[in-house]
């Protein structure tokens, strides 16, 4: 039990530690099992409290983090003595082929762990393919998503930096310094010079990166400032790690025969990268979220939307010809506008929140006259604005409010409501929303913040419209009539029900006559209802492993993140429940059998 936080010791460089848990593994049998992990607490506790020369404060807190990582273990531990006995070790030989798994986000949460665990076990068991996880590092600094896969019977493991770009000839770590020099200073050019839509659609072999380094510049560099003016010192790491990738992913090529990569996101450098590179080499991408399964072997280049819109188009003609699903659809719509659906931002937007009437509103938000009332619907500024989907109209999701906001200001015969996106808690941008609304709204303002108690299903009867840049909102709301404007391309778009300009001036100039904009016609609301009920089949129905529940402990909507917590709630699941009689096993088994056979 003590090897791991020995392991970590060793990385923090805690000498006495090293020594005494040393000790320990060495007379661990010799301690009955259930007395093991307090007094190793204990010992870790004392430590605590102990002076070790002049370096108190840096021990303590050393020592305070390898508490924590006691606490994972044991939680660890505890979900593999769960998880292990449903699955099997199948023998394959050295030379077959290779199923990759991403593995990066294995600790943080066990809806990423279980979800790819059960496809690769699927694969497996479907194909003549053997499994290999992918770590950022490698087993050494990340043991503990070793021993998790593990649990799943695989236990063959590679590290992007460790075991690849480690062992990279000198030629090629120098050829990826003088690459990332040259795109970080022509991106610096393309920024100067005001050109940061070419900057989007920068590319390397083949492969678009600019869109994926502009979502990780905001979410990982930016510090409270959701867009990107200039390219600066402290995206340096960001286009070195891009480069990295592209020949670490080469030498995995070379060292593997790799034919299914399974991956959590195919957002940011991080993931997303990885998706199109394998995708590139006509790899067969899987894409698990928390609620879908994507396999990216059609598409141009893997992206939420476009594989959404596609998913739900091969189904449109279908749902249109079905007055029964039509119907469905209508009833699914009234579950959703009462927060009774297991979808986080859907219970967010509904969930115990006020329905206001039209009138009602008005008097809580002080407006005074009978003018027509658009809402403006935010997204979360740092969520990929520009990875997910494509033809957004601004830069990102916060430049599209601000210029939006410049424009609305001036057009006084419209009252518009802008509501903040129910999920800003985990991303830190609570009050974001309101501090842009602040700078525009002057004494007679005609420019309003959505009450926070507002239930979105309010917009019926409230809104005579509302724009978007790719929020399911203007789905939702289609299906009852409400034109929505985009400002994107969301999966939703091109089936005829929404209002798509084609460029800023085109989006300005339909928000100036917004207010004349007409309620939806009866067959736009058909479509609508037929897209919405598309949109509901690709989500996954089996929530017996993974709910808004477990999702919320791993996100942190309604209380502070507990991915440990999330990891009990897992075990108290699988102690009732076999993971391979789940909907997303039974899915891979007869998706890819057809395949193999």
């Amino acid at each position: 039990m003590g090897g791991n936080l020995v392991e970590v010791a060793i990385f923090l460089e805690i000498n006495p530690f090293v020594k005494i848990m040393t000790l320990f593994n060495t007379i661990e049998k010799m301690i009955p099992r259930r007395f093991r992990y307090p007094i190793k607490v204990f010992v870790l506790r004392l430590f605590v409290r102990i002076n070790f020369l002049n370096q108190r404060k840096l021990f303590q807190s050393k020592l305070t983090r390898l508490i924590k990582y006691a606490d994972a273990e044991k939680v660890f531990d505890d979900f593999c003595t769960v998880n292990s006995p449903y699955w099997e070790k199948l023998d394959r030989l050295e030379s077959s082929p290779v199923i990759l798994v991403e593995g990066f986000l294995a600790e943080y949460g066990p809806n990423y762990l279980m979800r790819t665990g059960i496809i690769t076990k699927a694969l497996e068991k479907v194909s003549d393919a053997r499994p290999v996880i992918l770590l950022v590092h490698g087993t050494k600094e990340e043991p503990y998503k070793r021993k998790l896969y593990e649990s799943f019977k695989v236990f063959e493991c590679v590290g992007i930096y460790d075991d690849i770009y480690a062992r990279l000839t000198v030629l090629k770590k120098i050829l990826i310094g003088i690459l990332t020099r040259f795109y970080f200073h022509y991106s610096e050019f393309l920024f100067l010079f005001g050109r940061g839509e070419s900057f989007i659609k920068l590319s390397f072999r083949g492969i678009q990166i600019g869109d994926m380094l502009y979502d990780e510049m905001i979410k990982e560099c930016q510090k409270g400032k959701y867009t990107v003016r200039y390219i600066v010192r402290d995206h340096y790491y960001l286009f070195k790690k891009t480069f990295v990738y592209f020949f670490a992913l080469d030498e995995l090529c070379r060292k593997f025969n790799i034919k299914y990569y399974v991956s959590t996101h195919s957002q940011y450098i991080t993931y997303g990268l990885l998706l199109r590179y394998f995708y590139h080499k006509d790899i067969v991408c899987i894409e698990t979220t928390d609620d879908q399964v994507f396999i990216h072997n059609e598409l141009f280049v893997p992206r939420y939307h476009m594989a959404m819109h596609k998913m739900i188009a091969d189904q449109l003609p279908a749902i249109l010809q079905n007055e029964d699903l039509l119907q469905q659809a209508k009833s699914e719509l009234e579950s959703r506008f009462a927060g009774k659906i297991e979808q986080i931002d859907a219970q967010l937007a509904y969930g115990g929140k006020q329905i206001y009437t039209k009138q009602d509103l008005k008097l809580k938000i002080n407006i005074q006259n009978d003018n027509p009332i658009v809402f403006i619907f935010a997204h979360i500024f740092s969520d990929t604005p520009r990875g997910s989907s494509e033809n957004l109209l601004f830069m990102d999701f916060y430049q599209w409010l601000l210029e939006t906001l410049r424009h609305v200001r001036t057009i006084k015969n419209v009252n518009w409501i802008v509501k903040p996106h129910p999920s800003v808690k985990p991303y830190n941008e609570e009050g974001k929303v309101e501090e842009v609304v602040h700078k525009f709204k002057g004494k007679n303002s005609s420019i309003y913040v959505c009450p926070s108690d507002f239930s979105t299903a309010g917009l019926i009867g409230s809104a005579d419209a509302i724009t978007t840049c790719q929020g399911t909102v203007g789905l939702e709301y289609s299906c009852v009539g409400i034109p929505t404007v985009l400002a994107g391309s969301p999966f939703y778009s091109g089936f005829g029900f929404t209002s798509e300009p084609k460029s800023k001036k085109e989006y300005f100039d339909v928000l100036g006559d917004v207010g004349c904009l007409k309620p939806l016609s009866l067959d736009q609301i058909k479509t609508a209802l037929a897209v919405y009920m598309g949109f509901k089949n690709v989500f996954s129905t089996d929530y017996t492993f993974i709910d808004t529940v477990l999702k919320s402990r791993v996100w942190g909507h309604d209380e502070e993140p507990d991915a440990l917590g999330a990891y009990a709630l897992m075990m108290d699941r699988l102690k009732k429940n076999d993971p391979k009689k789940s909907l997303l096993y039974d899915t891979i088994i007869n998706s890819f059998s057809k395949k193999e056979n």
